[in-house]
């Protein structure tokens, strides 16, 4: 909720909001420690699963556009593009070189790693501890060491595929990692 709807409604709303919170907090803590997630690996779930998100979007958008023609539907092509496995995706940016290998690569790393979470294996039991990306900080961060280069790499073609395309640039940009992260 915003301040200034926190202001709208005074301090008995941001009350009960605190309130609602904590209880919900309550409500989900068997869920989370059932699955092995503390505070820290619901962190890295939450920023894996946006990383996906955005390369999924991405992807998607880069794709459909090497579809685009003169009386296409850029939506329709995309809706069509977006049932396509990420890895599909992927595999045929690669192809079309318009992704590096080593692109391709480390967005199939963060593929894998989001595969792992969501798609539940009942030999691995089931609490998460087996996504090490979830469960350890150090393997997070590798998987961030490629996954947001990979971003930076895919938002940087599909400028220039729009510049190319449709003669303007996206506005997207991709985060960097500082050093040390």
């Amino acid at each position: 909720m915003s301040k200034k709807k926190d202001k709208k409604h005074g301090p008995r709303a941001a009350v009960a909001l605190a309130m609602m919170k904590r209880d919900d907090k309550q409500r989900w803590a068997p869920f989370l420690e059932y699955l092995g997630l503390d505070e820290e690996s619901c962190d890295r779930l939450t920023r894996l699963l946006v990383l996906h998100l955005v390369l999924d979007r991405t992807l998607t958008g880069m794709v459909a556009l090497r579809f685009l023609g003169g009386t296409s539907s850029f939506s329709k092509i995309e809706e069509t593009v977006a049932t396509l496995p990420v890895s599909k995706r992927i595999d045929l940016l690669k192809t079309a070189h318009i992704i590096s290998d080593s692109c391709a690569q480390n967005l199939k790393a963060v593929n894998s790693a989001r595969n792992n979470l969501a798609h539940y294996q009942p030999k691995l039991g089931y609490g998460l501890d087996n996504v090490k990306e979830i469960s350890s900080e150090e393997a997070f961060t590798r998987l961030l060491h490629k996954g947001l280069p990979a971003l930076y790499e895919v938002t940087k073609s599909l400028d220039k595929a729009c510049e190319e395309i449709i003669g303007g640039a996206t506005t997207l940009s991709a985060p960097t990692l500082e050093e040390g992260e």
